[in-house]
């Protein structure tokens, strides 16, 4: 029997699975009509998926690398085994896909919820970072005059000078050079967030719909001077594609295919286009998830390939090197996300391509790992959760052979007060309130989070959030033994938060 799947629609009206034209450009999922997107459903006959230990498959498909028993990497297969199985359950909800790659050898391989491995699944932003490639390997090529630093530090104006004139008309606009496009730090205002991305008044909308896209984004107001601050926006990858185009002559699919995918065997994927025929590098590449492993495993292996050198290593290194340090979010370099992953008491130095609904495939350079994990895009409010519930219960638990169990201890309702009050985040824009309620410790953030923390030590406190991550919060004392700071750590957040100083003189 045929098993249905409803597929969720994506940014330009995509799925998460997808079929193919004969030129690779996706043939659209829905239907827009008078500017309503009219949704439509896949119908996908399947056959049974078997797999042995730890989620390996064993079809008959090739793969570009060795599968192994996780043991024989040194991981704990129990360990691995228990992540496919919670997914299996639905403990962790909405994966389609896992894959885990520990020194060349593919040790877990699972597909869940009717999808398989030869599907082609919406990468989202994960194509931002196979797109990162694509410069560099222009500049390789000579397409660009000048070296890899030299074209990453030319002005904006240099490289688009058909657009000088709307770039003229802000002085501060001159100082924009290449690599503040592909850090995200061009300081232009800009909000994808605000509305879904298929409401017009989305900014990545109104780009991927207009006419002429860069003339868009050059007319934008800057807010920030270039370089100084962080800020989303996926207008910024979309140039990738028009410098492709514009430098080499051919399409970023043709120039990808030619240099990057034919090389490394990726033969079936797709790729979306915006409204006036250029390739989608914001957001548009529909790939199996073997093929996003590949791109993982290229970067980790310093743009080798097979003995080929694909992409230099001084491109690798300049876009996998975190070039903006953010506290409340993984830190970003060209295209790339990254930074010490805290879990275990321990940081796991990482880099990672990472799309919307919790798409990621991360690298672990001094483990010489990588996972993939693919999942329901859309509608998937906990995807870049599970990711951190992934790396955090299950990744590194298997690499480091231990899982930190902690017990709780007693403290009463006296001992507790001593941690009640307001604490503040060094800019003030997010706050942690903390009270006792009844001998409990109750912490409750700014966007309304409200949880039970539970003391490990009379510094120490944990939470389990949405059954899915553990949240440590950590006291600091002075003198007189009263909490006046309060550290949050896990996954890629690292806050500081200092109790309001109103506070600390009414309890002094």
């Amino acid at each position: 029997m045929g098993l249905r799947i409803s597929a969720s629609t994506d940014l330009a009206g995509q799925t998460d699975l997808q079929t193919k034209s004969t030129n690779n450009i996706c043939q659209p999922a829905s239907i827009k009509k008078r500017g309503i997107i009219m949704k439509v459903s896949l119908i996908l006959f399947m056959t049974a998926l078997f797999s042995i230990s730890c989620g390996i498959n064993p079809d008959s498909h090739k793969t570009f690398l060795q599968t192994a028993p996780p043991k024989e990497t040194g991981m704990n297969p129990e360990k691995l085994a228990e992540l496919v199985s919670d997914v299996k359950i639905g403990k962790i909800k909405n994966i389609h896909g896992l894959l885990v790659i520990k020194d060349d050898k593919l040790v877990v391989e699972d597909y869940f919820g009717g999808y398989k491995r030869d599907d082609l699944h919406y990468s989202a932003s994960v194509t931002k970072s196979f797109a990162s490639a694509l410069p560099g390997i222009a500049i390789d090529r000579g397409y660009f005059s000048g070296d890899i630093q030299t074209v990453l530090n030319r002005s904006v104006k240099d490289l688009f000078p058909e657009y000088a004139k709307v770039i003229d008309k802000d002085s501060l606009k001159s100082g924009l050079k290449l690599k503040h496009l592909l850090s995200m730090t061009a300081g232009f205002e800009w909000d994808e967030h605000t509305f879904p991305y298929t409401d017009r008044r989305n900014d990545c909308n109104k780009i991927n719909n207009s006419r002429e896209p860069m003339r868009f984004l050059f007319e934008r107001k800057l807010v920030h001077r270039p370089g100084e601050e962080f800020y989303y926006n996926g207008g910024l990858s979309l140039s990738i594609s028009y410098l492709i185009e514009k430098y080499t002559g051919m399409s970023v699919l043709k120039f990808a295919e030619k240099y990057l995918f034919k090389p490394m065997d990726i033969k079936d994927f797709c790729w979306d286009e915006v409204a006036n025929g250029l390739i989608d590098t914001d957001g548009g590449l529909h790939l199996k998830p073997l093929d996003q492993a590949k791109l993982g495993y290229l970067f980790l292996n310093k743009g080798r390939w097979g003995g080929r050198q694909l992409v230099s290593e001084v491109w690798v290194n300049a876009s996998t090197k975190m070039h903006v340090d953010n506290t409340d979010r993984p830190d970003y370099g060209y295209q790339w996300w990254g930074g010490d992953f805290q879990s275990q008491d321990t940081t796991w130095r990482t880099f990672f391509a990472s799309g919307h609904g919790g798409q990621k495939v991360i690298v672990f350079p001094d483990y010489n790992l990588i996972v993939v994990i693919v999942q329901q895009v859309f509608d998937n409010p906990l995807g870049h959760l599970n990711f951190i519930a992934i790396i955090d219960n299950y990744i590194v638990p298997a690499l480091s052979g231990r899982r930190i169990e902690e017990s709780a201890i007693s403290l009463t309702a006296a001992e507790l007060s001593k941690y009640v009050g307001r604490y503040f985040s060094e800019n003030r824009s997010e706050f942690i309130d903390v009270e006792s309620d009844g001998g409990k410790l109750i912490v409750s953030s700014s966007n309304g989070d409200r949880n039970e923390f539970y003391p490990v030590d009379e510094q120490t406190f944990k939470a389990r959030i949405l059954n899915l991550i553990t949240v440590r919060v950590k006291f600091g004392f002075d003198e007189k033994g009263r909490a006046t700071t309060l550290q949050s750590k896990f996954g890629y957040r690292n806050l500081q938060f200092v109790k309001d100083a109103a506070e600390k003189n009414v309890r002094s």
